[in-house]
């Protein structure tokens, strides 16, 4: 009987050894986030927004001037130029807004893709070809663009977003964004004319890291003359150099001198030069183009009216973001005025570089993309909706 007890109870005993020697279980891993949870991707079709004109202090000299200065009157007559300034700004708010929904469409934003929507890669429509958003929800969007005559016309505006499966296993997150065509004219001036924008921002989700970004311009022209021709035309290199010609001539934009060009060929052309990644030009400008004051200041002595130009693309690959073609229209206003010597003033907006934007800041064609990616892993998990 001992030896039966023995045999029965030996196995229960070394396997009680076992688990104490075990330990208490350890309790499952809890599943590490899937790839791609945290992923997000934006497209916008142009997004707009404006400092405000503003007028420096008035400046008051002369016999008449001084005796108005100390009868306390410039703070007056400060009130009353200050009034047309803002008159010229609710014009922004008033006129320019609205005309920019209605030719540009509004609401032309596209949403991250949802987690389970993976599809194939393709590229994006080459231009003429239009967007499908027939099967898409709020990641893709188009407007067909109108024209105001004079001030503004655009092409098609569309965009989307998508995640992407590649075939070598890899996975992206991209935006898209296109504006096929823009025509702006302002204060009588023929200021822009673009034959295509485009953005892109690329993210990796599964594989080797990388954020690949790109903006890309084609057909820019500033300033048409007379004869239909474009004083200033510029094109983005390959390397993402700016190619620039005025007048036809290819220049250095460095070294560049106005003086060396026929006055006849440049028209209302005043300065031209880069700054920080953007073409800055300043034409002037007729007073009697200028809304609500051009009345007045065509009585005035010495005026000094330029628009100014901010125009090209940009770029930052450390936020994953795009803009096709950034735009900055700025009012510089400066006048001298001398009436007999009795009364001298000085008033305006500042320098052109304090009066850069001050109109309207345009961006056409937005991208943005933001990932945090999964080094290797192509065949380490399943997609959601791929099982």
């Amino acid at each position: 009987m001992k030896k039966f007890l023995k045999r029965v109870l030996a196995p229960v005993i070394v396997a009680a050894m076992l688990v104490g020697v075990a330990g208490p279980a350890v309790a499952a891993e809890e599943p590490g986030p899937v790839p791609g949870a945290d992923a997000v991707a934006h497209s916008e079709g142009w997004e707009a927004s404006r400092g405000g004109l503003s007028l420096a202090p008035l400046e008051l000299d002369g016999v008449v001037g001084r005796l108005l200065h100390l009868l306390g009157l410039d703070a007056v007559l400060d009130a009353v130029l200050t009034l047309p300034t803002a008159l010229v700004n609710e014009l922004g708010t008033g006129v320019i807004d609205p005309v920019l929904g209605l030719v540009l469409g509004n609401d032309l934003e596209s949403r991250t893709p949802p987690l389970d929507e993976w599809g194939a890669p393709s590229a994006f429509p080459a231009e003429g070809t239009a967007l499908d958003c027939s099967d898409t929800a709020d990641t893709c969007y188009q407007s067909l663009g109108l024209g105001v005559l004079g001030l503004l016309s655009v092409g098609a505006v569309e965009g989307n977003t998508a995640r992407v499966l590649n075939p070598d296993g890899s996975r992206d997150i991209v935006a898209n964004a296109r504006v096929a065509g823009l025509e702006l004219g302002l204060l009588g001036l023929d200021v822009l004319n673009v034959g295509a924008v485009t953005a892109s921002s690329a993210c990796t989700i599964v594989g080797e890291a990388q954020t690949d970004v790109r903006a890309e311009v084609a057909g820019l022209e500033l300033l048409k003359a007379g004869n239909g021709a474009a004083v200033v035309s510029a094109d983005i290199a390959d390397d993402g150099a700016l190619l620039v010609t005025v007048a036809g001539v290819p220049i250095d934009i460095g070294e560049l001198n106005l003086g060396q060009f026929d006055q006849d060929l440049i028209g209302a052309l005043a300065e031209l030069r880069l700054d920080e990644d953007l073409l800055h030009l300043e034409a002037r400008v007729a007073p009697e183009a200028i809304p609500v004051l051009g009345p007045v200041l065509g009585y005035l002595v010495n005026p000094d009216i330029r628009l100014i130009v901010e125009v090209g693309p940009q770029t930052d690959p450390a936020e994953g973001t795009a803009t096709g073609l950034h735009i900055g229209l700025g009012l510089a206003l400066n006048l001298d005025i001398n009436v007999i010597e009795l009364i001298k003033a000085h008033v305006g907006t500042g320098s052109a570089a304090d009066s850069a934007g001050n109109l309207l800041s345009l961006d056409l064609a937005t991208t943005n993309c933001a990932a945090t990616t999964t080094p290797g892993a192509e065949d380490s998990w399943i997609a959601p909706g791929l099982t």
